[in-house]
C-alpha cells in the first residue's frame, strides 16, 4: 500500500488499507520530504501489525528498506526454494522461470523510479503466470479496483 504522507488520507486510502488488514501488506509512505500530513500513527491505527516504511522516491531515500522488507514477506509467506518446493513439471518451472522474468523487470521498474503503472504492468503478469499454476484467476476487476485508487502522484 503506498500513501502520499504529504496529503491527508483519503477514503480511498481508508478502503484499501481495510481491504488489506488479512493480507501480507507493506506500507509505505511516500514524499516524506515534504510536510507531513499522514503519520506514521494514523496508519497504525487503521494496520496495526503491518510494517510501515518512510520514503522520498524523489529522493531514493528508504528504497533499500522496501526492497528489503518486500523481499522478507515474500521469502516468509512463500518460503525459500530450499525448504522442499517441489516443481511437477518443465512446464511449471517455464511459468515459475517467466514469473521471475516480470517479477526482475518490475524490481528494476522500482529501481528506475517508473511511474506505478509501468511497474503494475510487470506484476501483473508474474501474477497471471503464477496464477497459471495454482489454478487461480486474478480479474481484472479486482486489479482494477486495487489500482483505481492509486493517485499518479502518489
Amino acid at each position: 500500500v503506498i500513501i502520499d504522507a504529504s496529503r491527508e488520507l483519503s477514503q480511498d486510502d481508508k478502503k484499501i488499507m481495510e481491504l488489506s488488514k488479512d493480507k501480507p501488506v507493506l506500507v509505505v509512505l511516500n514524499k516524506i520530504d515534504l510536510p507531513e500530513k499522514t503519520t506514521e500513527e494514523m496508519v497504525k491505527r487503521i494496520l496495526p501489525d503491518k510494517t510501515i516504511i518512510k520514503i522520498s522516491a524523489l529522493h531514493k531515500h528508504g528504497i533499500d528498506k522496501v526492497k528489503e522488507a518486500i523481499f522478507h514477506i515474500v521469502n516468509t509467506k512463500i518460503g525459500s526454494l530450499d525448504e522442499g518446493v517441489v516443481i511437477a513439471g518443465e512446464r511449471q518451472k517455464i511459468i515459475l522461470e517467466s514469473a521471475l522474468d516480470c517479477l526482475k523487470r518490475a524490481w528494476n521498474s522500482i529501481d528506475q523510479l517508473y511511474p506505478i503503472e509501468i511497474i503494475e504492468i510487470d506484476i501483473r503478469e508474474a501474477w497471471e503466470r503464477l496464477g497459471e499454476i495454482i489454478g487461480d484467476t486474478v480479474t481484472d476487476e479486482i486489479i482494477d479496483s486495487i489500482f483505481q485508487n492509486f493517485c499518479i502522484g502518489k
